[in-house]
């Protein structure tokens, strides 16, 4: 089953959020392996950091259904997707 896009937006933060990655620093000869390694830890901090501010990725999430499931009761539009102000072509 493929998530809609809110979800595996969640999935993808919960994961990186959660990686120790320090501990794999400068384990690897390779240049390119260890500027990946910086660059999760430097997004694991960010998600964490997003985390602690909305109350969790998940938290968030949950909040945005909610808010979609009330619009969509009320006869809105729901939103329903990619969490972008544009609208679809």
């Amino acid at each position: 089953r493929i998530p809609d896009a809110d979800t595996a937006d969640a999935l993808i933060a919960e994961k990186v959020g959660a990686g120790e990655w320090a501990r794999h620093l400068n384990k690897s000869d390779s240049l390119f392996v260890n500027a990946s390694t910086w660059g999760l830890m430097l997004t694991g901090r960010l998600v964490r950091l997003g985390e602690a501010k909305d109350g969790g990725t998940v938290g968030s999430l949950k909040r945005r259904r909610e808010a979609d499931a009330k619009a969509g009761a009320a006869g809105g539009s729901g939103g329903g997707g990619s969490g972008s102000d544009t609208p679809a072509r």
